[in-house]
């Protein structure tokens, strides 16, 4: 009998161990706490601003885009002449950097600049002057439309496809 006493005694011991160990355990794991993990991000600033050299003549314009923000930027420009029907035109861009877009015969209206642009540098010239290819009298207006966008990890000068820069810009409309 007195073994069978000792023997309950050690069961209902171990029991009673196995319940503490785990409410133990169960509390550790609820009470643990780990340092505070902080993540900070830093949204890109991007500020451009068109630049204009009229030197030479009436009809020079020369015009680039500098990106005077602290982040590297993608660069889009359109450009509209009017009146529509002034028979004035562009010359002089860079067509190694500068690329209009059209799509299936659409006309998006936007020169792509296919360079990332770097804190401070300016683009190659979206045009160096205006012509007037049939004779047109009176007044015409040549208005620059400029925007752009951070460039995520494209680097400096890096040459990008136009179809990845405007999906640059179509995230930064949404």
């Amino acid at each position: 009998m007195k073994s069978f006493k000792h023997k309950k005694f050690i069961l209902t011991l171990a029991a009673c161990a196995v319940i503490a160990a785990g409410i133990g355990g169960t509390y550790a794991i609820l009470t643990a706490s780990t340092n505070n993990v902080t993540n900070t991000f830093k949204p890109e600033v991007i500020e451009t601003e068109i630049e204009e050299d009229f030197s030479g003549g009436n009809f020079n314009k020369k015009v680039t885009i500098k990106n005077i923000g602290p982040d590297d930027a993608f660069i889009r420009a359109r450009v509209t002449i009017s009146p529509e029907d002034s028979r004035i035109s562009t010359v002089g861009m860079d067509s190694d950097s500068w690329t209009y877009y059209q799509a299936d015969g659409e006309d998006e209206g936007w020169y792509y600049y296919r360079k990332v642009v770097e804190p401070g540098k300016s683009t190659t010239p979206l045009m160096e002057k205006v012509e007037v290819v049939k004779a047109f009298e009176g007044d015409f207006d040549v208005t620059v439309y400029q925007e752009a966008v951070g460039t995520g990890s494209h680097k400096a000068n890096e040459v990008v496809e136009v179809s990845e820069i405007q999906e640059f810009f179509k995230a930064a409309e949404k």
